[in-house]
């Protein structure tokens, strides 16, 4: 007998959820778990912002969400709903697509004066792909240009049936930023609620999932765990991966102690051993000696898939021969959180550059280390750091050894950041400049000595320098590209010509010029490479007010 209740310890080495009977009487009605989502800055974090009373739109690097917020929230009636704000930028598809994975009801926030864009489709089709039901939330009510009325129909398109026009789905006008329209919205996640008859079981081991993850100063690997099942008690022991943990910490959203958690709770745990992975299960061993044969057991059926190819559902192709001449660019990642991290990850490894193989020899959660800046010496790679700083008594390090330390707070400012670093490695190129332009008057053919044609021209746009490059086109077509060997005006020889002045002209290789060709001056700059690399679905959107 342990809290109340006994924990059997099981005679396999491996715990696995409980299958539930939802008929069960000891089931207890549970708060919902609502995911916020929809377009970037159409209000999402601002509507959250308003239900909680507190500011968080300010803190959020660009304006937008990037990483997924879990919160509680306290509504009349001394009832609970727990949110999850997940991001609206392009570059956090599966952050969305895990915020589905453990929400009961989508709120799905659409800007009145904005209508359906590409992250709203991507989240309607996430909460139906999910089978999640969905609440509409038409913001920005308040905005003169506002189309409300327009929201609703256009949603028809995409399969999602409002109940003003027949179906089950429910909208409400809102204006986050001026809180009219969030009690109806609160009635609105509640009725759906009550509809779902929402279950769970406080009693017996706990079943979570984290959310967040990352490593903090002073308590070291923490996670932010959702309770699914159970109630979570400070020494409770926890399997979550390939990692495990002794709770020593128990805190609410806004940093609270707590001695328990239980149903829908979103709470931050301290006491894990390495920073568990986002979207893994959290299960609650017996004891610490079952926790650690858990994550033994794991730990060998990690190492048996990875030895024997047959197990693996998608074994390591062979690379290209394109792929194999690419210059490799090591890369160091570091992030925040693991979430964060993730994402990072993905964008690279999904969307490589043409002239480059991007490979990720090390990703970590933390700030910037000298074991970092040793690695990226040593394998001549850059460190790539989102939403983390690299320490003072670093910097002069990073600048002797002129190592590259890439960081951002804003995830698609950093990709455009190592996309124009990777820029510099790029050979340079070629590029001409028109200086000026001249309309052959007449061509002269003189004899002696100086035997040569000569182009009389008049100079019509910009200026023309004997030691630069010249084109003669007739008919838009090039004839003649080379060099002068010689510029006069009269008899005298010359440097250059200006715009409406007349010179003569001969070449270098005779190119029988004709009145009414054109003479065209131009220099040659070596300008950097352009990288083949398109980020052009992470790049900020225009911001707006809200």
């Amino acid at each position: 007998m342990e809290m109340g209740y006994t924990v059997k310890e099981p005679r396999v080495t491996e715990i696995k959820r409980r299958k539930l009977n939802m008929s069960d009487p000891n089931l207890v009605w549970r708060s919902p778990v609502v995911t916020i989502m929809g377009h970037v800055d159409h209000g999402k974090t601002t509507l959250l912002d308003s239900l909680r009373k507190t500011s968080v739109v300010s803190q959020e690097a660009g304006g937008i969400t990037q990483h997924i917020g879990a919160f509680e929230v306290t509504l009349s009636g001394d009832r609970h709903v727990t949110f999850l704000d997940t991001p609206g930028h392009a570059a956090f598809t599966s952050m969305r697509a895990r915020g589905t994975q453990v929400t009961d009801i989508v709120v799905l926030v659409v800007a009145a004066d904005d209508g359906i864009q590409a992250q709203t489709i991507e989240s309607i089709k996430l909460a139906q792909e999910a089978n999640v039901p969905i609440v509409v939330a038409i913001n920005k009510c308040d905005k003169r240009n506002a189309n409300p009325d327009r929201v609703c129909s256009d949603l028809l398109h995409h399969e999602v049936q409002l109940e003003r026009f027949g179906g089950d789905v429910q909208s409400v006008n809102i204006s986050a930023l001026e809180g009219s329209g969030l009690p109806s919205l609160v009635d609105a996640i509640l009725v759906q609620a009550e509809l779902m008859n929402l279950r769970g079981d406080p009693r017996g081991p706990v079943e979570g999932v984290v959310i967040e993850a990352h490593k903090d100063i002073g308590l070291g690997p923490i996670a932010t765990v959702l309770i699914q099942h159970g109630t979570l008690r400070v020494g409770s022991y926890l399997v979550s991966g390939q990692t495990w943990a002794k709770v020593r910490v128990i805190r609410s959203d806004t940093k609270a102690p707590m001695t328990t958690a239980t149903l829908s709770q979103p709470v931050v745990t301290a006491g894990w051993k390495d920073i568990p992975l986002v979207g893994e299960d959290v299960l609650e061993a017996a004891t610490e000696k079952q926790a650690k044969e858990v994550i033994s057991f794991r730990e060998k059926q990690l190492t048996q898939s990875a030895t024997n190819p047959s197990k693996l559902t998608n074994p390591p192709s062979s690379p290209s021969a394109t792929e194999e001449e690419l210059q490799v660019v090591p890369l160091i990642l570091k992030g925040d959180v693991v979430g964060s991290l993730e994402v990072l990850e993905e964008l690279i490894t999904q969307n490589q550059p043409s002239e480059f193989q991007l490979k990720i020899i090390k990703s970590e959660v933390g700030n910037v280390t000298i074991n970092d800046i040793d690695l990226a010496l040593s394998t001549k790679g850059k460190i790539v750091g989102f939403n983390i700083k690299l320490p003072k008594e670093f910097q002069s390090v990073v600048g002797l050894r002129k190592v590259d330390v890439i960081l951002n707070n804003v995830i698609y400012k950093l990709l455009e950041e190592l996309k124009d670093n990777l820029e510099k490695l790029l050979p340079k190129k070629e590029e001409e400049e028109t200086v000026g332009e001249a309309i052959v008057l007449q061509v002269f053919q003189l004899k002696g000595k100086e035997k040569a044609e000569v182009a009389g021209c008049r100079v019509k746009k910009g200026k023309l320098e004997k030691n630069y490059f010249y084109k003669i086109l007739r008919n838009d077509e090039t004839i003649y590209e080379g060099s002068l060997q010689d510029m006069k005006h009269g008899k005298d020889g010359i440097t250059s010509a200006r715009k409406e002045t007349e010179c003569g002209l001969s070449f270098k290789r005779s190119p029988e010029t004709r009145e009414g060709d054109v003479i065209v001056c131009y220099k040659k700059n070596l300008v950097r490479s352009e990288l083949t690399w398109s980020l052009s679905q992470y790049t900020k959107y225009e911001q707006k007010q809200p």
